[in-house]
């Protein structure tokens, strides 16, 4: 059975061990979020996780992680049980490639020396690389971020452990141009460069961000839409947009998954891929995410399995 024979059977059937079969990426995943209930329930039995309501600002998300998941993620030993949970997830899906930010801080809150920052990693990744691909992203929380962290961070990228570097959190919080010695080291030691921009923020934040930090990949980016001249740049550029629909719906970026906005950047001839997020508290599995845009028309099974082959590249 070829590829788009699975894909035909996993959408018309609604039925996930079809497309389980298939190669494919989830590029936009947070570590410590990025596990399904089932597995996290298996490692943290006894704890009682909250479901996420839909909300329309960043800050409600930071509230909930905070109240629900910050408290098993205090030690070294919480943290690497909540990553190793988003990897056996992947792996459980069928992932293929699966990249994951992990944040810088840890390397200065929770450990003496990044090195074993950087060791703790490394193990995590050969524990499993017959079963999976693991990207590590070096997460950077844009509210969060001291300039007094920056030599840690660029020891951190010199360290070859991570394929790419991820700024997150609240995008309005702090000014991009704060972060170009960051990016340009990560350019540099030719990092993918990724940052979450657009997804509050305007089409002008995300032409300000590929320029100033020379991304590879945006995070979400569907503002983008609002501006014809900047999709045509980001167009040249060839910049990847790592969208994740259900997250949009639930942080309401979008009011209607039928007008999704992916489905105009993918006719304009915009790179995109369809991605999880946070899967502990959005509660899609990278299927899901596909099913959705199917069953609500927004792609056809062809268009569908373009995306799906975009990601593995």
């Amino acid at each position: 059975m070829n590829e788009l024979e699975l894909m035909n059977l996993a959408f018309k059937e609604n039925n996930k061990k079809y497309f389980d079969q298939l190669k494919k990426s989830d590029l936009h995943n947070h570590a410590l979020l990025g596990s399904n209930r089932k597995v996290f329930n298996e490692f943290f039995p006894t704890y009682h996780l909250s479901h996420f309501e839909t909300s329309n600002n960043i800050k409600s998300l930071s509230l909930f992680i905070k109240n629900n998941i910050i408290l098993l993620s205090k030690t070294k030993e919480g943290q690497i049980k909540l990553f190793e949970c988003t990897i056996l997830t992947a792996i459980n899906d069928g992932i293929t490639q699966l990249d994951i930010s992990v944040d810088y801080r840890n390397a200065i809150y929770m450990y003496k020396h990044f090195n074993d920052y950087v060791k703790d990693l490394k193990k995590l990744k050969d524990k499993y690389k017959q079963q999976i691909k693991i990207n590590y992203d070096l997460g950077i929380s844009r509210e969060s971020f001291e300039i007094e962290h920056e030599s840690t961070i660029i020891n951190l990228i010199k360290s070859k452990i991570f394929n790419g570097i991820d700024l997150y959190g609240d995008e309005l919080s702090k000014p991009i141009d704060l972060f170009v010695k960051i990016y340009q080291t990560a350019q540099k030691f030719e990092l993918c460069r990724k940052a979450h921009v657009g997804e509050f923020g305007t089409a002008q934040d995300i032409y300000i961000a590929i320029k100033l930090l020379h991304l590879n990949t945006i995070q979400h980016g569907i503002a983008i839409i609002s501006d014809q001249q900047i999709m045509r740049y980001a167009k040249e550029k060839n910049i990847q947009f790592n969208i994740c629909p259900t997250s949009n719906i639930l942080l309401s970026r979008i009011t209607d998954i039928k007008n999704h906005p992916i489905k105009e950047m993918f006719n304009f001839g915009l790179k995109v891929t369809i991605n999880t997020d946070d899967q502990l508290i959005f509660e899609r599995s990278l299927f899901d995410e596909y099913m959705l845009l199917y069953s609500n028309k927004v792609f056809n099974i062809e268009e569908l399995n373009i995306i799906r082959i975009n990601s593995l590249s």
